[in-house]
């Protein structure tokens, strides 16, 4: 039977004091990983495994008094990181650049804060909460077609007699120039854009109704759109 030799704790506080703690430099995540990697490698040798004798009757166990020491340990470096992390923020700050920075700063955590970035869970037309993938995507398909194919009434509109007119075609001038003004990596034709679901910031998160659906123009609408506002021009 394989046991850890716990009456040598003693041995194990005093290897982790005489270690010291790492210095405070790096992200938290990095400060725990150095502490903890000390710890481990303090105790393989005063608290290494072996194996009992046939007929050793000791029962070895974990002690209060070594673990809260650990605790202590590890709260003591985890608080030192932090400290650590705010000094270089607030140095950041002190930038000449650092207003921008704050700025960029708040923003970032308001959208964490608000934002619902996946949506990994919805539900379906008759209240069922919908989870594989899969089903997920057949009912935002299944949302946003209804929604965006909704007949209502409307009134006939009359024609009525031009005085101007009728409009001239595009001329492949036109079209050259407004593609000309195109930015290059944007959103591309037809249409192959999804459909982004913005969450409204009530309601329940799972009920699709309470998203806004966002879509890129694709780069035929930009076209037309450059082309329709240099005539106004």
């Amino acid at each position: 039977m394989v046991e850890v030799v716990w009456h040598r704790r003693n041995e194990l506080r005093r290897a982790v004091l005489e270690a010291g703690l790492p210095d405070r430099t790096g992200s938290v995540n990095e400060t725990w990983r150095r502490v903890t990697e000390t710890i481990l490698r303090c105790a393989r040798k005063p608290l290494a495994e072996q194996r009992e004798e046939r007929g050793d009757k000791a029962a070895w166990f974990w002690n209060e008094e070594v673990q809260a020491a650990l605790k202590r340990l590890a709260k003591a470096a985890v608080a030192k990181a932090k400290s650590a992390d705010m000094d270089a923020l607030y140095e950041k700050l002190d930038e000449p650049q650092g207003e921008k920075f704050a700025i960029r700063l708040a923003k970032a955590r308001h959208r964490a804060s608000l934002d619902i970035r996946v949506v990994k869970t919805v539900k379906s037309a008759d209240g069922r909460v919908l989870r594989k993938p899969v089903e997920v995507r057949k009912r935002w398909e299944e949302y946003f077609k209804k929604l965006l194919n909704e007949e209502f009434p409307r009134r006939e509109v009359q024609e009525e007699q031009l005085t101007e007119g009728p409009i001239p075609s595009w001329t492949q001038e036109e079209v050259r120039s407004a593609i000309g003004k195109m930015k290059f990596r944007k959103a591309a034709g037809p249409d192959g854009v999804p459909i982004v679901p913005i969450f409204k910031q009530k309601g329940d998160a799972s009920e699709c109704s309470n998203y806004r659906g966002i879509k890129l123009i694709p780069h035929t609408m930009k076209v037309y759109e450059r082309l329709v506002d240099s005539r106004l021009r």
